[in-house]
């Protein structure tokens, strides 16, 4: 029984600190490029859902609201316009930077969720 725990502990460990470094690939991943084209052919309903899902994973990956943060509504439309505005300006970025930095941009001094509170 004790050696079976002893290996339960070190299994544990070893599964602990191999996915704290370990790198983690992306598969899917959309440029601005695609993301200003399909906006501007009106054929970028699936990108918008991409970048909704990426928003609607960091609110809920991280605890933090991202919706109404601040206190204040934001719309999927409004997400788009600001995604168009930051593909503009990075056309070699990717939307999934572009989304990361919208969320910090909304969320920053927003508390975490009810959730999601840290001991």
């Amino acid at each position: 029984m004790r050696t079976r725990v002893s290996c339960l502990v070190v299994v544990a460990a070893l599964f602990a600190s191999s996915s704290a470094h370990a790198a983690v690939v992306i598969e899917g991943v959309v440029n601005c490029g695609e993301w200003t084209e399909g906006r501007a052919n009106h054929t970028a309903e699936n990108l918008e859902h991409y970048t909704l899902g990426l928003l609607n994973g960091l609110a809920l990956g991280r605890g933090k609201e991202f919706w109404r943060a601040r206190g204040s509504k934001f719309s999927p439309q409004q997400a788009y316009l600001w995604m168009d505005n930051y593909c503009r300006a990075n056309p070699h970025n990717q939307v999934m930077t572009g989304a990361g930095e919208l969320y910090k941009e909304r969320t920053e001094s927003e508390p975490p969720s009810e959730g999601k509170k840290k001991p």
